[in-house]
C-alpha cells in the first residue's frame, strides 16, 4: 500500500508560471517523474491512495485517464475524502463565528452561520 498525502503541496505554494525554467515547472517535472514511478509499482500494490488540495495540479502529471480513479465526489467515500454537512458546524464553529462577526462589522447587519 502507498499513501501520498498532499501530493500537490510543492505546486500550490508556488505562483503558476509556464516558463521552462520556472520553479513551478521544475517541481511539476519532479512530481510527474515521481508519480510515474508510483504508477509503475501499481501491479505490486493493493492500494495507492493519493490526496491533494487541488484537482488541477494533476494535469500533466499523469499519463491518461487510466492513471487515476478520482473518488473525491463519490458519495460512497464521503466520510474519508470530505466533511459531512453535520460536521461543518462543529468542526469549523470558531471559524464560522469569526466570519459571521466580521461580516456583521462590515455590513452592519446580523448574519447566521447558515
Amino acid at each position: 500500500m502507498i499513501l501520498i498525502d498532499e501530493y500537490d503541496a510543492p505546486l500550490v505554494k508556488l505562483q503558476w508560471d509556464d516558463a521552462e525554467d520556472s520553479l513551478y515547472v521544475q517541481n511539476q517535472a519532479v512530481l510527474k517523474d515521481f508519480l510515474e514511478e508510483v504508477k509503475a509499482c501499481s501491479k505490486d500494490c493493493q492500494l495507492i491512495f493519493v490526496t491533494g488540495v487541488t484537482k488541477f495540479s494533476l494535469t500533466g502529471l499523469c499519463s491518461g485517464a487510466n492513471a487515476l480513479d478520482d473518488i473525491s465526489m463519490d458519495e460512497a467515500f464521503a466520510d474519508i475524502v470530505g466533511y459531512k454537512e453535520e460536521n461543518i458546524g462543529t468542526i469549523f464553529k470558531d471559524r464560522l463565528d469569526y466570519v459571521v462577526d466580521k461580516l456583521a462589522q462590515k455590513t452592519g447587519k446580523s448574519h447566521t452561520q447558515e
